[in-house]
């Protein structure tokens, strides 16, 4: 027979409490003590801007490689991308600017989602 186990039945288990919120940045904790105002990132990685967009890292590399999506070089290895990029990335296929953004025709079987 199997049984279901519980959240709190596994906690009393390895004896340790389920964290409750996760730990604040360093940024984060300065905002919370009014050292100062917390600074939002200009620079993002490429995982981080393709949650932002709401797409597939692949699509998102795809939009880079095509240079549709501008990123800045750090290093040698280190590929981020600005956050005012993706914003102006938003807004050039904002659809209250008459673009269509998430249906493209295809001249054999017509419209298709990307």
């Amino acid at each position: 027979m199997i049984r279901a186990v519980s959240p709190p039945a596994l906690r009393a288990r390895n004896g340790r409490p389920a964290p409750t919120s996760p730990t604040p940045t360093r940024d984060e904790a300065q905002a919370a003590d009014g050292d100062g105002p917390a600074l939002s990132p200009l620079l993002v990685s490429l995982p981080q801007a393709a949650a932002m967009l709401g797409v597939s890292l692949r699509t998102l590399t795809t939009l880079t490689a095509a240079g549709e999506l501008g990123v800045v070089r750090v290093g040698k290895r280190a590929v981020r991308v600005a956050v005012s990029e993706l914003q102006r990335f938003i807004e050039d296929r904002s659809t209250r600017r008459g673009m269509v953004v998430a249906c493209h025709a295809d001249e054999n079987n017509g419209p298709r989602k990307e």
